[in-house]
């Protein structure tokens, strides 16, 4: 599983609401509840260029543990793969990754 920094995926939860604001607008009671999955819970907030956090929570327990960030673009590249993109390539990104090795 992927994990996107401060976003993440809520098309089931949307589908169940706007089913049910349809059968609320035809005067019908709402007939789905959305019941979350562990993985929807999980999320990955960076704390300026070289900390994180991660939660995750299943609603009657959670986990929160820090990290240390490596990657200055904060895994846009990442995020632009998992919409279907090709992330961006920037020349500069290389040159400062090859003068922080020196």
């Amino acid at each position: 599983m992927a994990l996107l920094p401060a976003a993440y995926r809520r098309e089931p939860e949307d589908m169940v609401a706007a089913e049910n604001i349809l059968l609320a607008i035809d005067g019908k009671a709402p007939k789905h509840e959305y019941r979350h999955a562990w993985p929807e819970s999980l999320i990955k907030l960076t704390l300026g260029l070289d900390r994180s956090v991660t939660h995750l929570s299943d609603g009657k327990s959670d986990i929160l543990w820090r990290s240390k960030e490596t990657d200055d673009a904060l895994m846009a590249a990442q995020c632009w793969r998992s919409l279907g993109q090709v992330p961006f390539e920037d020349d500069y990104m290389h040159e400062q990754k090859v003068e922080n090795e020196v």
